[in-house]
């Protein structure tokens, strides 16, 4: 199948997806627990463990990069907003956010290239369905063993490719400080 074509881009897309949305490692167990529902139930818990278990794996790298800022910037804003009358809501959005955002795009970033990345708990979920449910990394391994290097080290390639997008989009996004 031809990459460029517009089914060959959807299947992209769709791996690409997939392999966002299945970055926890937590999905094995979710699935498992999982398979004893019926039909209907099992679709909605794996759904919901999947964006659990994403959530879960990332936080921490977000949590990374924001919980240093927030020690750096303190909270003498916070209290100033809030003994003008700003309520709760305000000063996180108006104060505290504006002031840890670029740490929460770069912890976002970071669970981005793990989800992009991600390869055995994905393998075991996804069920490895060649253009349905095969993931970008499960395709790379396929292919390898397959004997098809040019179209694993291709994959590979456009892995690396949307990792380095990223972190050069963040990085042109980025206002720059001035040395003073």
């Amino acid at each position: 199948m031809e990459i460029l074509t517009a089914a060959g881009l959807t299947a992209l897309l769709q791996v690409i997806a997939i392999d966002l949305v299945l970055a926890g490692d937590n999905a094995v167990v979710i699935g498992l627990a999982a398979a004893g529902l019926p039909a209907e139930q099992r679709k909605k818990a794996i759904l919901v463990g999947i964006i659990a278990a994403t959530v879960f794996v990332a936080l921490p790298l977000v949590i990374r990069e924001v919980v240093p800022v927030l020690i750096e910037v303190g909270d003498d804003q916070e209290q100033a907003a809030r003994s003008l009358g700003g309520s709760g809501w305000q000063v996180f959005w108006r104060v505290t956010l504006p002031s840890i955002r670029w740490a929460v795009v770069y912890g976002v970033v970071l669970a981005l290239a793990r989800s992009l990345g991600e390869f055995g708990a994905v393998k075991v979920v996804s069920g490895n369905i060649s253009l349905r449910t095969q993931t970008a990394t499960l395709a790379v391994e396929e292919t390898y063993a397959n004997f098809q290097q040019g179209t694993a080290y291709a994959v590979a390639f456009l892995l690396t490719v949307a990792a380095v997008a990223c972190i050069t989009a963040v990085s042109l996004l980025r206002p720059r400080e001035d040395a003073s």
